[in-house]
C-alpha cells in the first residue's frame, strides 16, 4: 500500500501557504506548516516529515538560521532531512548560498508542480 508523503511547508505568508497547500493536495502529499523558522524548529523535534519546503524570507529566524539549526542536530533523521528552499530569488550566487546553508534543493517561487515533482522524484525515490 502507497503511504503519503508528510511534508512541513515553512512560510511566514498565508497566501504563499494556501497555493503551496492546494498542490500537496493535489498530488495526494499530507502537511503540516509553521508559520516561521522557530515554529519549524519545534515542529521538527515533535514529528517526522518526509521533507521540508523552507521559505528563505521569513522574520524571526530565516529560512537560512532555521536549516542551519537543523543540519547542526546530533540526529542523522535532521542532518538528511531532504529541505528544498523556496525563494523568489534565483541566480547561481545565491543558489550556491541557500546550498551551502545546509538546503538540500532551491526552488523559485512561484511553486511549480512540475519542478517540484522532478525534486521529489530525485530525493525521495517516490511518484506521484
Amino acid at each position: 500500500m502507497h503511504r503519503n508523503l508528510f511534508c512541513l511547508i515553512v512560510d511566514d505568508e498565508e497566501p504563499s501557504r494556501l497555493i503551496i497547500m492546494r498542490n500537496l493536495d493535489l498530488l495526494n502529499v499530507d502537511y503540516d506548516f509553521a508559520k516561521n523558522g522557530i515554529e519549524a524548529i519545534e515542529k521538527l523535534k515533535e514529528n517526522r516529515f518526509d521533507f521540508v519546503l523552507m521559505d528563505i524570507s521569513m522574520p524571526g529566524p530565516d529560512g537560512m538560521e532555521a536549516v542551519r539549526w537543523i543540519r547542526n542536530s546530533s540526529d542523522d533523521y535532521h542532518k538528511n532531512l531532504p529541505i528544498f528552499a523556496l525563494t523568489s530569488y534565483s541566480g547561481e550566487e545565491r543558489t550556491e548560498e541557500i546550498l551551502d546553508a545546509g538546503m538540500t534543493e532551491h526552488m523559485t517561487k512561484p511553486f511549480d508542480v512540475v519542478r517540484f515533482k522532478e525534486i521529489i522524484k530525485k530525493y525521495l525515490e517516490v511518484t506521484l
